[in-house]
Parts: structure tokens; sequence; C-alpha cells
């Protein structure tokens, strides 16, 4: 071999040699840019088959809950997930009717009464006959959560998952039991139909002026300005 062709052979072989390291560094790249982007989290409930508690918290990137859907999560799930599910699915325990996306539960009015004093018989939600079996009643006569518990759970199941209705508060709790005051037996499915649909519930007893004033001491100051500047336009 003479001393050119041996001078080019090295050439060719230091100029393969590079673009053979640079085809690896792109390689290398790429590949973490793909695991970065759709590998998931280095977490063992990621690739979980059985969904993990984080399936009923708030999305991640959402906006933050209040204490008072907190609250209500808690008492879901003490109280109504064994049978209603984990995500208001239904049939946990069979015959039981859906939370999620229910007419019932859109219905602020007739799904207070539910949850102080429950349901009884076959009850038809969207489009299909569940035979609910033994619910619970949670209010006075029942279990008796108190008032703060139950307007909790019931803001929280009218805004999880698929629903979107408005919150409860004890307030308008407070104006059912002293209206349905006495009751003891469940409600029928035909009784609730005779009440009116209300997406959100019976309105609360007037303030007096004492509680109105104990109201706006409790506000923050910057929802005290938020309704002074509203109060001015």
């Amino acid at each position: 071999m003479t001393p050119t062709t041996e001078k080019t052979n090295r050439r060719g072989t230091g100029i393969l040699d590079t673009l053979v390291l640079l085809a690896s560094v792109s390689l290398i790249a790429w590949g973490g840019v793909y695991l970065g982007h759709y590998g998931g989290r280095f977490d063992g409930n990621e690739f979980d088959a059985i969904p993990s508690k984080r399936s009923t918290a708030a999305a991640p990137g959402g906006p933050p809950e209040s204490a008072e859907v907190k609250r209500g999560r808690s008492v879901y799930a003490a109280n109504c997930a064994a049978c209603h599910g984990a995500r208001g699915e239904g049939e946990a325990t069979p015959g039981v009717p859906p939370l999620d996306k229910s007419e019932w539960v859109a219905s602020g009015s007739r799904f207070i009464r539910i949850l102080l004093h429950a349901v009884d018989g076959p009850i038809k939600v969207a489009g299909k006959d569940y035979n609910n079996p033994g619910m619970i009643a949670w209010g006075p006569g029942g279990s008796n959560l108190p008032v703060e518990d139950l307007a909790a759970v019931a803001t929280y199941v009218r805004q999880a998952w698929g629903n979107k209705a408005g919150a409860v508060t004890p307030d308008q709790i407070k104006a059912v039991i002293t209206e349905t005051k006495g009751r003891e037996a469940k409600w029928s499915p035909a009784e609730l139909e005779k009440i009116p649909d209300t997406a959100s519930g019976p309105a609360a007893a007037e303030l007096t002026p004492d509680q109105l004033r104990d109201k706006l001491k409790a506000l923050p100051p910057e929802k005290l300005q938020d309704i002074l500047r509203a109060l001015g336009k």
C-alpha cells in the first residue's frame, strides 16, 4: 500500500467514525426527549392496572380544590364510595344507581332530600332501571351527619366526574330539614318527581343583619374588595 493510499483510508475511516459518533449522540438525545414526553413519571401507580386513590383527586394542573370540596371528598369516601363506587359509577353494590351524570344529583331540591332521608324502591337513572337496595338516610333520624358534612358531600358529588351542578350550602340543607321536619320515611321516586326540579337547591333563609355582618367579617379582604368593586359598578 502506498503512503497516499494509506493516508486516504485513514481520512475515510476518521470521517466514518465521526458520522457514527454523531448518529449515536443524536439517537440518545432523541430517546431522552421521547421518554420524557411519553414515558410518564417514575411512579409505581403510573402503570398500575388498579386505579390508585389519585383517580378521585383533582387533575394535575387544574384549579385548586376548595376546603369544602376536600371535605366532601373525604365524607364521600367514608360513607358513599362503598356502594356508589369511587367515581360515582354505581353498582359497586349490585343494583345501586350511579351518581355520575345522574339527573337526581343535578336537581338540588331532590338530591338534598335523598341525602337526608334516602330513596327507596326501583329508580330510573339516565334511562336505566336500578333496584336501589337499602340506601341509608344521612340526615336527622338516620346517620345524622353534621349539616356541614352534608353540604360538603352534596357539593362534591354535584361537581365531581361528569357532573357540573352548583354548590350546596349548609343553609340550604337546614332549610330542607326544617321543611321536612318530622319525616322518617324514605322518599319514593314518584314523590321526588313531584318536587320542583331546581338546579341549585332550595333558597337559603334570609339572613338577619347580625348574620350578614358575621358572614362579611369572615370573608378574606380580597373577597370583600371584589364585592365592593361590584357594588360600585
